[in-house]
């Protein structure tokens, strides 16, 4: 991945003490030192706007297919952690949209990822699967939209071992993140010690990482296509030449 800017490094600068805060608020919050939410609820509003801004600042083109998709899913991530606070089945819808912004992204070099490797499927199968039971036993017919989020969380996770090492890793904290956001908020073991920390924690390095990983195929594919555009037009001018 190229260098980056001054104004994508200012970006990424805001997202990681924003971030910060918000984990800070988050062990504050556990410790009843502050209210419930009153940090974390403030910090929800800058955190993926100011990891879309950084993206757009750094990315090589903007109007690439992959660049586009992966600002759908950071725009509906971001809706889904400030208007998803209005109930369970919005947040789940706004961050399904996001996960499908990112499928269609990875589809077409689904030949190149984990989708048919069974050990892979079976290990996130697993753990939604175990997650959804959880939930079941809590929450009831929740379960069922958790189940249908799951499943495109999975598909999402191993489209994208087709891409790039920090997308692989990203996605599958992805899933870290939101089974232990689905199991302690909506399982019966609710408000366990510190489960915030873990799901901002995990959230917040998915989303970087898939965000560092998407810049780096944009920027690789870039890359490419303005060498083979280089090479047909000395080509080009070649052949010129020579019938001259």
């Amino acid at each position: 991945m190229r260098s980056l800017n001054r104004a994508s490094r200012i970006w990424l600068t805001v997202f990681i003490v924003v971030g910060i805060v918000d984990l800070v608020g988050e062990i504050l919050e556990q410790q009843e030192l502050v209210k419930q939410d009153l940090i974390t609820g403030a910090m929800m509003v800058l955190l993926m706007s100011s990891l879309l801004g950084f993206f757009i600042s750094a990315v090589r083109d903007v109007r690439h297919r992959v660049a586009l998709l992966t600002v759908g899913a950071l725009f509906f991530s971001w809706l889904g952690d400030t208007a998803g606070a209005l109930g369970i089945i919005l947040k789940i819808s706004l961050f399904l949209m996001a996960q499908g912004c990112y499928i269609v992204a990875f589809w077409p070099h689904r030949e190149r990822s984990a989708w048919r490797r069974r050990i892979a499927i079976n290990c996130y199968a697993i753990a939604v699967l175990g997650t959804v039971v959880i939930v079941a036993l809590g929450s009831g017919w929740l379960a069922v939209p958790v189940a249908i989020y799951g499943a495109a969380l999975v598909l999402m996770a191993l489209l994208a071992t087709g891409f790039n090492r920090l997308t692989t890793i990203g996605a599958a904290l992805f899933v870290l993140s939101h089974a232990s956001l689905a199991i302690s908020s909506l399982g019966p073991w609710q408000s366990l010690p510190f489960s915030g920390l873990v799901v901002m924690l995990t959230y917040l390095a998915a989303q970087l990482l898939l965000v560092l990983g998407m810049l780096e195929w944009v920027s690789t594919s870039s890359t490419g296509v303005s060498k083979g555009s280089t090479g047909v037009s000395k080509g080009s001018t070649g052949r010129r030449r020579a019938s001259a």
